[in-house]
């Protein structure tokens, strides 16, 4: 039987959303698309650090999801006017 990890089929998701994004008219630089880009470049990351299990996914995906608030705070966060 076959199977798939969850985190694959969580990326087919977000990748899904990606493309209806862009196919909407959102460019692939605008905050949303990068965010929704960091988050599928992440799914990917732990799914395949849950199937191959290679010393340079061990380092890879702590530091991704390091990076992943911060790139949120930069792409959402306006600029704070009158304080």
């Amino acid at each position: 039987m076959l199977t798939i990890p969850l985190p694959f089929v969580t990326a087919l998701l977000i990748a899904l959303l990606l493309g209806i994004m862009l196919a909407r008219g959102a460019g692939p630089k605008t905050p949303a698309a990068i965010f929704t880009g960091a988050c599928l470049l992440l799914a990917l990351l732990v799914g395949l650090r849950w199937s191959l299990d290679l010393r340079l996914l061990r380092f890879a995906q702590p530091v991704v999801a390091a990076l992943l608030p911060p790139l949120a705070w930069l792409c959402f966060a306006g600029p704070q006017g009158g304080r």
